[in-house]
């Protein structure tokens, strides 16, 4: 099978580098151009996470968690949905504040490789004298690799081999979320470009598989 092998992208964040690479589409017809995330059965790709310079992960992954729904993960973080009260205090030293929290685990519930949890710790406050609450939003990413691979993961921390944990921005979610679209979007046309011809040519060879 023909496949391009260039295909990298990277996000940075200070002392944080992760990679995906080595995309790998096996779409539901393979006599078809995969015109979105739709018409992908299996996604592989490679992921790796670097900190201050040390490789802390490398995962051969098989769709888990799917790179492909990071984007919408990101776009569910950062809307005011979900958000849990935590405390309410009255005025104090002249402020009024509201404690909120968000908490989104972006993984898979029967293989699990690694996973991201998002976190958002969510201030709202005003001054006694005001009318208008100000809101101030924190977030928090940490990536997870379970010890054993093909075991479900669970929370114990027994069972997490590698996690690390950065405070994240805005700007920062956003750029993570345009890496894994732009990931997408280039596995994609590499699959349309350089896979699709050798299935089809396999298919004219056998065309007892060819589907209606």
């Amino acid at each position: 099978m023909m496949r391009e092998k260039t295909i990298r992208k990277t996000f940075i964040k200070d002392d944080l580098i992760i990679t995906y690479s080595n995309p790998s589409i096996q779409p539901f017809r393979e006599d078809r151009l995969v015109n979105g995330d739709n018409g992908i059965m299996y996604f592989y790709y490679d992921i790796d996470v670097l900190f201050k310079g040390k490789l802390l992960m490398h995962s051969s992954t098989h769709d888990f968690p799917k790179v492909k729904s990071l984007a919408n993960t990101i776009d569910y973080l950062l809307s005011d949905e979900g958000f849990m009260l935590e405390g309410e205090r009255g005025v104090v030293n002249g402020f009024h504040t509201k404690d909120c929290y968000k908490r989104v685990k972006h993984e898979d519930h029967f293989e699990m490789e690694y996973g991201y949890t998002f976190e958002v710790e969510r201030c709202v406050v005003k001054q006694h004298y005001e009318t208008e609450y100000q809101t101030f939003d924190y977030y928090y990413m940490t990536i997870s690799e379970p010890k054993m691979i093909m075991n479900r993961w669970r929370d114990a921390s027994e069972n997490v081999k590698t996690s690390i944990r950065v405070c994240m921005t805005k700007d920062d979610l956003l750029k993570l979320k345009t890496v894994a679209e732009s990931f997408m979007e280039a596995s994609i046309d590499g699959y349309n470009s350089y896979d699709l011809p050798s299935h089809l040519e396999w298919l004219e060879a056998h065309p007892e598989y060819k589907k209606d």
